[in-house]
């Protein structure tokens, strides 16, 4: 299948959201097979092409800082079919669909109709890298922030001393 629409999300860190995406699935044999093992009670694996891309823009004063990093990872989950919903497990991602795992159905904490994701499990060591980067840009900034400070106090010091002269 395809995503034929799907908007721009923008999620806070730490929150929760929902990101609505519109499907075009076209019967073939393997779904229609997918479909049919699913109703027998096996887990059927769906796959998704995850390609996201993180920014970093930090704008202090006049300094302006923009990072932009692109993550491509092949994901994965396995869904289940219940009585009265579909049991879907945590989202898996790897760098390659030979290194893909997908983890049991029913292992999602987050309950049934629920897609159980976490941004370690989807971008892994690019997320760590991306979250360094965006700490070392804030870290620079702070440090000119308070240099500067510094300097403002220090030039306001001078600036009392003179006069009392």
């Amino acid at each position: 299948g395809n995503i034929t629409s799907i908007p721009t999300a923008t999620l806070a860190a730490g929150s929760t959201g929902k990101i609505e995406a519109d499907l075009l699935i076209s019967p073939t044999a393997e779904v229609i097979g997918s479909g049919l093992a699913m109703i027998f009670g096996q887990q059927t694996p769906l796959y998704l092409e995850n390609n996201l891309e993180v920014n970093v823009d930090v704008e202090i004063f006049t300094a302006h800082v923009k990072v932009q990093r692109s993550i491509n990872k092949d994901c994965g989950m396995n869904l289940a079919l219940h009585l009265r919903d579909i049991a879907t497990g945590p989202m898996s991602c790897a760098d390659s669909w030979g290194e893909l795992v997908l983890r049991d159905a029913e292992a999602s904490e987050a309950g049934p109709n629920v897609l159980d994701f976490s941004a370690e499990d989807m971008g892994g060591d690019d997320i760590e890298e991306a979250e360094d980067l965006k700490t070392m840009c804030l870290g620079v900034m702070m440090g000119l922030g308070f240099g500067l400070g510094l300097a403002l106090l220090v030039a306001g010091g001078l600036c009392l001393l003179r006069h009392h002269r």
